[in-house]
Parts: structure tokens; C-alpha cells; sequence
């Protein structure tokens, strides 16, 4: 029989005014075997708090529990089956759940592998063109960004153009390129894409475009004259503000 913490500091109580056990069993406040128990508690042990049950002795002992935690840690897929067989083996008869519980006693809890998807033939095309425009790639490379492209104006007209942000958009770079080149005409991007031995590829994404010493040529835009000398007097006076390779219609 369990008796309350209450109960028996009652019983403590009247025992400390001098009552008997005999006396305190007359209330009924407990059974007179218990009281006794209770009063002798007391007397060896100074508390009215009950003697802690020795309870069932562990199977294993501190040195065997990390041996255990040791397999675990070795591989980390053994489910507690195989690790109470190994256990078994080191001289430790105990169930799988024994084996979780002196697991978890360690701060090793049980998790299921996540279930992770194959590569798509997306992911493995962006990662061969990541790993194809990096190769090369030195220590001050993989610093702050700062790329050097060659742009092609024309055929006699190659430039080196360093760009110290990287553009966000095909947009922004052909605005940055004006600006390097001072040039006043409208362009579209072709760039030499490594994937086709540097063969020339129009610019659509400036992902596409290699990270540095990359290489692009400008196709100008066809424009629209009113009369040939017209526009050959603007090419005459400023060989920048018409395309060269413009066809004037």
C-alpha cells in the first residue's frame, strides 16, 4: 500500500506529541503495520520520505553501454535488432528495446534516412555547365567578382571590357557594354557558348554567359534610313554612332 506524503507527515506529527503507534492506528488514519513502518523510517532515517525501491538490476554496465554506443556510431543504419545481436556477441543478453533505451540514455535518437530524388536531366545539365565554366577557375577567381569579357564591335574592332558587377539581366549588360564602349546604337548579344567548342550563340539568359573571360560579339541593329546619304554622312562623321555591319535599307 502506497501511503501519501500527507498521511505520513501526519502520522510523524502525532508521533513527535508523544502518541503511540498503537494510539495513532485508533483514528484510522492508516493501517497500525504502516504507521510502525512509517515511525521507524523515521527514527533511522531522519525523513518521512519512502525508501526508494532498489528496483531490477540493469543488464549492462557502464562500460558495455559505450560499446554499444560505439557500434552505433561505427554504422549508423544497424537497427537496434542488429545492435542487440552484436550486444549478445560482447556478452550482453538484451532485447531491441533495451538497446533503444540505453541509445537514447547516450543522446542517440533514432531517425528514418530521408528519402532523397534521383538527379533529373535538368539538375545534371546546369551542373556539367557549372562545372565546364569554373574549371579553370584559380583562388582570386572564386573572389569578389570582377570579370574581364572580350567584345567584338567588328572584325577590326575587339575590346577589352572589365566589368566590376556582375549584370543581373542580357538587358543590363548590353547597357554596361555601352557605357565601356561608348557606343550609340542598338545591339543584340551572340556569345561563344563552351558547351559547342565556342561556337557563337545568341544571349537570351545571362546565366548562359560564361562567369569570366568570356567572349561576346554585338550584331547591330538593322535601322531604317529616309535616303543612303543620309546615313552615310552619319557613319562618316562618327563611325560609333552607326553600326558598321548595319544594312541600310
Amino acid at each position: 500500500m502506497v501511503t501519501s506524503k500527507e498521511t505520513r507527515a501526519a502520522i510523524i506529527a502525532l508521533h513527535k506529541k508523544g502518541l503511540t503507534g498503537k494510539f495513532i492506528a485508533a483514528s484510522k488514519i492508516a493501517p497500525q503495520s504502516t504507521i510502525y513502518r512509517i515511525i521507524k523510517n523515521f527514527k533511522e532515517r531522519g525523513s518521512i520520505d519512502a525508501k526508494q525501491a532498489p528496483g531490477r538490476p540493469r543488464k549492462s554496465s557502464k562500460r558495455q553501454d559505450r560499446l554499444l554506443k560505439l557500434f552505433q556510431l561505427r554504422d549508423r543504419a544497424t537497427t537496434s535488432t542488429e545492435l542487440a545481436q552484436k550486444w549478445q556477441q560482447a556478452g550482453v543478453s538484451a532485447s531491441a528495446r533495451t538497446v533503444r533505451r540505453r541509445l537514447l540514455e547516450e543522446g542517440l535518437v533514432s531517425r528514418r534516412a530521408a528519402k532523397k530524388p534521383l538527379l533529373s536531366s535538368k539538375n545534371i545539365r546546369d551542373r556539367l555547365i557549372f562545372c565546364r565554366s569554373y574549371k579553370d577557375w584559380t583562388a582570386e577567381d572564386w573572389g569578389p567578382w570582377n570579370a574581364t569579357n572580350r567584345v567584338i564591335i567588328t572584325e577590326q574592332d575587339i575590346q577589352k571590357v572589365p566589368l566590376d558587377e556582375k549584370p543581373e539581366t542580357v538587358e543590363e549588360l548590353k547597357t554596361k557594354i555601352k557605357e565601356k564602349c561608348k557606343l550609340q546604337y542598338g545591339f543584340s548579344v551572340m556569345y561563344e557558348d563552351p558547351d559547342f567548342d565556342n561556337a557563337l550563340c545568341n544571349l537570351e539568359d545571362i546565366g548562359d554567359l560564361p562567369a569570366t573571360r568570356a567572349t561576346v560579339k554585338l550584331i547591330p541593329l538593322v535601322v531604317t534610313a529616309t535616303t543612303t546619304s543620309t546615313s552615310d554622312a552619319a557613319c562618316a562623321s562618327d563611325d560609333r554612332f552607326c553600326p558598321h555591319e548595319a544594312q541600310l535599307q
